[in-house]
């Protein structure tokens, strides 16, 4: 079973990853679409405002459309950009690695014969393994991290945490403002509401 990513796309993603300041809009769009997603810029005042949606896996990534050059102006929905298309891709995943707060891809390259993976959601810092059996994978995972680890201590730097902790999502305007009648009524804030209800369904991620 061959489950490595088509070459193109792969290269798409690695390069979106990056934030480089000439990234297309073109380019955008093929990614987006190479991964099953369609545009859509609903009503005449929408402008410049582009959505890609996949409504079969209800993920939806917006931004706009620059003009008149096609070169991405802004690279601050980028983590997002990211993260919808990890979510995309985890139908390729075998499983994942854990060690120390950090999770990582298992996947099998049948022209290879081996088994290989990286380190998810780190945009900025790529840490990438393989090996022959799930024991070697798993021990080059965890010797990745510590030697990213290790790297960092030295350099006097932060170590990347795979996700920031911060997440725009979108939701219906109705949930919205019944998320704000309840923040109103408790005398908290909508973020610490919808914390605790990710939270107590903490279990569902896991299944």
């Amino acid at each position: 079973m061959q489950i490595r990513m088509n070459g193109n796309k792969g290269k798409l993603i690695e390069r979106f990853k990056r934030q480089p300041k000439d990234f297309t809009f073109n380019e955008l769009t093929r990614l987006f679409q190479a991964l099953g997603f369609k545009i859509s810029q609903k009503g005449k005042t929408s402008g410049s405002r582009i959505e890609f949606v996949n409504s079969e896996k209800e993920l939806s990534y917006g931004t706009h459309k620059p003009h008149p050059d096609s070169a991405m102006k802004s690279c601050n929905e980028t983590s997002f950009g990211i993260y919808i298309i990890e979510q995309v891709n985890l139908d390729h995943i075998m499983g994942t690695l854990k060690y120390k707060g950090y999770s990582g891809t298992v996947e099998y390259s049948e022209e290879d014969n081996c088994l290989f993976g990286k380190v998810i959601g780190m945009n900025k810092n790529l840490i990438s393994y393989k090996g022959k059996t799930v024991e070697e994978l798993k021990a080059y995972f965890e010797a990745g991290i510590e030697l990213y680890l290790e790297s960092c201590k030295e350099r006097g730097v932060k170590p990347q945490k795979p996700y920031s902790g911060s997440l725009n999502i979108r939701i219906p305007s109705e949930v919205h403002s019944q998320l704000a009648l309840k923040a109103q009524l408790t005398g908290r804030s909508i973020n610490a509401i919808i914390k605790d209800l990710l939270t107590s369904q903490q279990n569902l991620l896991n299944a």
